[in-house]
């Protein structure tokens, strides 16, 4: 009798049958990348961006351009299949203190199916432990559940995060919260991220 596939076996078996391969970007994939990211703008949660909106290709270059191409930022594209088509994106950075940070990933929902949202974690944590990095930071909205639960199954742990607002027009009308607390609140951890602050 034949035992059933998990679920990790059907993944494997999928990307089997449709190859891919995890590569370092290029100059030329500008415009792939470009429209991924804007995919990602525009089926985020509601709940993570804040308000409903669409956000164009011009405006997505913009945004590429500020936040992804940096010096210390390393972009990895995943293409799909015999075509070699990019279907995700995942990039990372070294900041303060040597620390490295998961900025943005995405696979195209078509896709995540194989797997690849794994492998493109897996291939960062691989190229940062190589590095000489001992740990990885990713900061995630706490309304964003699934990727939360996927990120703990990988072995990530939940980090205190404090999320503030200054309304220089006083507070919206509609909230009566103008700080927002993202975890479990530590005051140990607090104190000491206060004591890492120093004004030069």
């Amino acid at each position: 009798m034949e035992q059933p596939q998990t679920d990790r076996g059907v993944k494997e078996l999928e990307a089997s049958i449709h190859p891919f391969r995890i590569r370092p970007y290029d100059d030329s994939d500008f415009q792939d990348l470009t429209e991924l990211v804007m995919s990602m703008l525009n089926n985020s949660p509601l709940e993570t961006l804040k308000y409903n909106v669409h956000v164009s290709l011009e405006e997505t270059k913009k945004a590429d351009a500020s936040d992804l191409f940096f010096p210390d930022t390393r972009i990895l594209v995943l293409e799909h299949g015999v075509d070699k088509r990019i279907v995700g994106f995942i990039s990372y950075a070294i900041q303060r203190k040597g620390g490295f940070y998961i900025e943005y990933e995405w696979v195209e929902k078509d896709y995540t199916k194989y797997g690849y949202d794994d492998k493109l974690f897996q291939r960062v944590e691989d190229e940062v432990s190589k590095a000489g990095g001992g740990s990885l930071y990713i900061l995630v909205s706490h309304e964003e559940h699934r990727f939360i639960d996927f990120l703990i199954n990988r072995g990530y742990q939940t980090l205190n995060t404090l999320e503030l607002a200054k309304y220089l027009d006083g507070p919206p009308k509609d909230s009566g919260r103008n700080i927002e607390i993202e975890g479990n609140s530590s005051s140990d951890r607090l104190s000491n991220a206060q004591e890492e602050q120093t004004i030069d």
